[in-house]
């Protein structure tokens, strides 16, 4: 294994929009569930979350 294929697996792991197992995606459903139930006042985890999210969108 070359240090080029774990950075493949490191960002597919991280950071791919589609698969079920990366923390993007991951990171993405918890957050929509948190806006289900905390409704239009956010609390802190739905804030937390939705941190993390725009993290990794943005560091892609």
């Amino acid at each position: 294994m070359t240090a080029i294929d774990i950075q493949l697996r490191i960002g597919f792991l991280l950071f791919d929009v589609d698969s079920t197992r990366s923390l993007r995606y991951g990171a993405s459903v918890v957050r929509d569930y948190l806006a289900a139930i905390s409704g239009p006042e956010l609390i802190a985890p739905a804030r937390i979350i939705g941190k993390l999210h725009a993290d990794l969108r943005y560091d892609d």
